[in-house]
């Protein structure tokens, strides 16, 4: 099992993953279209779940998610390459949910 430290650690790779490719100009490697919502939800799920491993506040953590999230969707509408979306929140805030949800039906499943 990895050590919390190393999870720790790939958590933090991953947030910086995330804000990176967030504001790196598009590529053409993922369709900007209706499409990108399931890799919104996708990735804040992911997030969700991972740092659900490390942290015991769910809430705050959600809080800090629905916050970075905001803060790319504006830097991407001050940065020139990408647009701010409205619906990528949603998408993100979904996202957070389904990765809440279902870090909490995993450990009711999880043999004690």
């Amino acid at each position: 099992m990895m050590s919390r430290h190393a999870r720790r650690q790939l958590g933090w790779i991953f947030i910086v993953a995330v804000v990176a490719v967030s504001l790196m100009p598009p590529t053409g490697l993922v369709d900007a279209g209706p499409g990108d919502k399931f890799w919104h939800a996708l990735t804040y799920a992911g997030l969700m779940a991972w740092w659900l491993t490390l942290a015991t506040d769910a809430w705050r953590l959600a809080t800090l998610f629905l916050v970075m999230g905001l803060c790319l969707e504006i830097a991407q509408a001050l940065g020139g390459h990408r647009h701010g979306d409205i619906f990528d929140m949603a998408a993100n805030a979904i996202g957070i949910a389904i990765g809440w949800a279902g870090f909490v039906l995993a450990a009711r499943a999880r043999p004690t």
